[in-house]
């Protein structure tokens, strides 16, 4: 658990560290809420996108940063519920990332 705390927090640092070496000044996205967070059957990712940035994906990953589940998203939507019934008790990344695989924002789920 600590491994995936250290290395979540070490992507976003990184993330951000990349957005401001390439001097950019609009925010590409930006996860607003996890609800309910720890959960069990189903949550609802509130989430903006900016225009620049037509479709993304929400994608859950384990604690070894394994992608087990992603879906599209697109900037008219601010909102998508998805079924988690199926994965373990555990913590979980849910990252906002571009079509190209970059990060955007991540925050942290937690299933019991």
């Amino acid at each position: 658990t600590w491994d995936f705390i250290c290395n979540f927090i070490g992507t976003t640092i990184n993330a951000i560290a990349s957005v401001i070496e390439a001097g950019l000044s609009i925010i590409d996205g930006i996860i607003n809420n996890i609800t309910p967070n720890p959960a069990s059957n189903n949550i609802s990712v509130s989430y903006m996108l900016s225009e620049n940035i037509p479709t993304a994906m929400i994608q859950i990953r384990n604690n070894l940063g394994i992608v087990l589940n992603s879906i599209i998203v697109t900037n008219n939507q601010t909102e998508i519920g998805i079924n988690i019934a199926s994965f373990a008790k555990g913590q979980y990344a849910i990252s906002l990332v571009t079509i190209n695989g970059e990060l955007i924002d991540s925050d942290i789920l937690v299933i019991q």
